[in-house]
């Protein structure tokens, strides 16, 4: 089944959501050490835009975490939007 970019959004913004609560970083703090404006991270998280990939890879430097476990969690967050409903 294709992945429709409205879930490709919505899991990528549940998984840097997520990621960033437990680091406990404010939306700020990842865009600063990223380089990017904070309305860029607000956006993101609210699945109204994608970053491209150096964005992709500069967040998850901001975070502390490895590219492969932010992917890892947005492909759990898109196989839970992919579950038919109940």
């Amino acid at each position: 089944m294709p992945t429709s970019p409205e879930h490709v959004r919505e899991a990528l913004a549940a998984a840097v959501r997520e990621l960033r609560g437990r680091k406990r970083l404010s939306q700020e703090e990842v865009a600063t050490d990223a380089g990017l404006n904070r309305k860029t991270i607000g956006s993101l998280e609210r699945a109204q835009s994608l970053p491209s990939f150096f964005a992709l890879v500069a967040i998850a430097d901001a975070m502390n975490v490895a590219l492969s476990e932010l992917v890892v969690v947005y492909e759990q967050r898109l196989a839970e939007l992919r579950q038919p409903s109940a």
